[in-house]
């Protein structure tokens, strides 16, 4: 009797041991199948407090120090409006702080951060990112309405939705994985996709979330990203090393012409769409109007311009109509455009050819003499490679203000 006994217990400590390891081998298959960062951490539903609150107390100290630099943010995150916003973890921050800064100390460049321990005033920014740069990206990350999984699984595709402040598009997916023996019985997530600027999804970037254990912070439904999460998705060096004038709000005025077209765009607001393989290209049939051609552009608001960058299109079709030289003038906000007296005297610049064309394909950068301030400025092309005697037109792709 007693070794019946022991052999029961013997076989309960196997069968113990068996459900355990058949546990972790789940658990480990898992983990192999989707990652660490899909693993589901339970959260509330449903949050007592602001969406401020919620971002403090769980520890996004980074992106509540990123949002506290914009009041108006803030006061529309705490409003009545419904948003969904993609709370982004600390190592995200990390991972593009410390890329940045590697970058920036092989060129003996001056590292950044977001709140330096000590102020350095003869440096840009006091060693502070760019404001308006991080304003721009951490937009991205807020929506207006409210995103739940289930809204965005409908569709197969995703759904192009438009960030606060700058209109910027991005996509959001539902998808639900897949797992060991089971087909879509995985976890479920939301892809956040930065669309680039493109209606192509091949030059999109995408950000997943930890899983879509989603929190309700008061009108704000929050999504929280998974920590391999780059911010300012892989971009961030670009947008902080060489800060520009966003042109999202930009808007041609006028224009002495253009061509549009279905091939390559034609119209002026294709110079800030941030796409070289479309242009501006001035009218190709008569009645021409006479060179120099210019275009007058609203920035939306008065800025600081230091320097202008440019860029003939892509390819080197009509290679004789891209512009060689150009001059740029500035009017501020409430000026009469049409008085020649409120515009600032004209720079000149001329593009740098290396053997005859090389070079003139190339995005090229200038440099005022003295820093210009406006909300206007008129971008004037006054001659183009083929020589205006020949050639009585222009195309150019993109024009940047720094």
């Amino acid at each position: 009797m007693e070794a019946i006994i022991l052999n029961f217990d013997v076989m309960k400590k196997l069968y113990s041991i068996a459900f355990l390891l058949l546990a972790v081998f789940m658990t480990y298959s898992c983990k192999q199948d989707f990652g660490e960062y899909y693993d589901y951490k339970p959260v509330p539903t449903v949050y007592d407090g602001d969406v401020m609150k919620f971002l403090q107390e769980n520890h996004f100290d980074s992106m509540v120090a990123v949002l506290n630099k914009y009041p108006d943010i803030v006061e529309r995150l705490t409003s009545t409006d419904s948003l969904t916003l993609f709370a982004i973890p600390n190592k995200s921050f990390e991972i593009a702080i410390s890329n940045f800064n590697s970058n920036r100390s092989r060129s003996d460049s001056p590292l950044l951060y977001i709140n330096p321990a000590k102020l350095n005033m003869e440096q840009v920014d006091s060693g502070r990112f760019n404001s308006q740069m991080m304003r721009f990206l951490i937009s991205r990350y807020i929506v207006p309405g409210i995103w739940s999984f289930d809204t965005l699984a409908q569709s197969s595709t995703g759904m192009i939705v438009k960030s606060i402040n700058y209109d910027y598009m991005v996509n959001l997916k539902g998808i639900q994985q897949s797992s060991t023996g089971s087909l879509n019985g995985g976890p479920k997530i939301i892809e956040l996709q930065d669309m680039n600027f493109s209606l192509y999804d091949a030059y999109w970037k995408p950000a997943h979330t930890s899983s879509v254990n989603t929190v309700r912070a008061g009108n704000v439904l929050v999504h929280v990203l998974a920590d391999d999460h780059e911010f300012g998705f892989s971009n961030f060096y670009d947008y902080m090393n060489t800060p520009y004038i966003l042109r999202n709000e930009w808007k041609p005025l006028s224009w002495v012409s253009q061509q549009p077209s279905t091939v390559f765009g034609g119209t002026v607001s294709h110079l800030f769409d941030n796409n070289t393989n479309t242009f501006w290209n001035t009218k190709t049939s008569t009645p021409m109007p006479p060179p120099p051609f210019w275009f007058v552009a609203d920035m939306g608001h008065t800025y600081e311009v230091k320097s202008v960058a440019m860029q003939n299109k892509a390819e080197w079709t009509n290679g004789q109509l891209m512009a060689t030289a150009f001059t740029t003038e500035f009017a501020p906000e409430g000026a009469n455009l049409n008085d020649p007296a409120v515009w600032s005297p004209p720079d000149t610049f001329r593009l740098k050819l290396v053997n005859g064309t090389i070079g003139l394909q190339e995005k090229q950068r200038f440099y005022f003499p003295e820093p210009k301030t406006g909300r206007y400025y008129r971008f004037t092309v006054i001659a183009n490679y083929g020589g205006f005697a020949s050639y009585k037109e222009c195309n150019l792709a993109e024009v940047w203000l720094y």
